[in-house]
């Protein structure tokens, strides 16, 4: 009985992305549309948990765009068919790719843009010059290939407050979500420009109940009384030498992310960068 019923069991169990997609095409999604939702989010409680509670109906949009692939267009009509009946439903001509860079995320701050490429370029010798020195007998030098532009980016988890992403992007030139990462985690990378970067510094986002070695913690307000935090707080420093923050809002905890940035820039950059601006 037990040999049958281990045969059986895959034949009735309910496929999360199966149901996902078709409980999206019940509601009058399109297939293709619903197809995008259901890689990007997995299943449809995954999908529901990232829709706001309250009105903030275009960040829920932009929000589905960049999870499911989808156009902002797209991303709209979906977000209305799940019961967000103000979703805007934006005109814009953009597909949501892993490795693009929005018109929300464009680099400003800490970004090296391509100036010093085209500062090269004009640097080069011209044909004439170059003609010379080969009639010359010297060989041209070979002009160094720039660097190519990094950036420092944030990436967070699934079930990160929804609050802390929005302002993130409001602070840091590029904020990408992933499903890999932990719940509740902010991590800063550093990488070529509109490339996956590489993980620099780890930041976690909990009530001050529990923190983990491994990460600088953020602690936001809660339900848990403040008695219980600062001895959690002060247990982890002492036993494990986890560093938590205080935050008294998510802005503030987004203020601390963007500090630790731009604490990791290098002298050079700094400089850089304050010319730039």
């Amino acid at each position: 009985v037990s040999a049958l019923q281990g045969l059986l069991r895959p034949l009735y169990q309910a496929d999360p992305a199966s149901t996902c997609t078709s409980a999206l095409t019940t509601l009058g999604i399109a297939r293709s549309t619903a197809e995008s939702l259901t890689r990007g989010y997995g299943s449809l409680s995954c999908l529901l948990e990232q829709l706001p509670d309250g009105g903030d109906a275009e960040s829920a949009v932009m929000d589905v765009a960049s999870y499911g692939g989808l156009t902002l267009y797209q991303a709209g009509k979906a977000v209305r068919a799940l019961g967000l009946e103000r979703a805007p439903l934006l005109r814009k001509k953009r597909t949501r790719a892993q490795a693009s860079v929005q018109p929300w995320e464009q680099a400003s701050a800490w970004c090296w843009l391509p100036e010093e490429s085209a500062a090269a370029q004009q640097a080069k010798p011209g044909a004439e010059a170059q003609d010379a020195e080969e009639d010359a007998g010297q060989e041209p030098e070979e002009a160094e290939a720039p660097a190519p532009p990094e950036e420092f980016s944030v990436e967070v988890g699934p079930k990160t407050d929804r609050r802390l992403v929005r302002a993130l992007r409001g602070m840091v030139p590029r904020v990408d979500e992933f499903r890999d990462l932990g719940p509740n985690t902010v991590r800063v990378c550093r990488g070529a420009f509109g490339m996956r970067g590489q993980r620099v510094r780890d930041f976690g986002v909990s009530d001050g109940t529990l923190l983990e070695p491994g990460k600088t913690w953020l602690v936001l307000p809660g339900a848990a009384d403040w008695r219980e935090v600062a001895r959690a707080r002060a247990r982890a420093y002492a036993q494990h030498g986890v560093v938590s923050s205080l935050c008294a809002s998510p802005d503030q905890a987004a203020r601390h992310v963007a500090a630790s940035i731009a604490a990791l820039r290098s002298p050079e950059d700094a400089a850089a960068n304050g010319a730039a601006r």
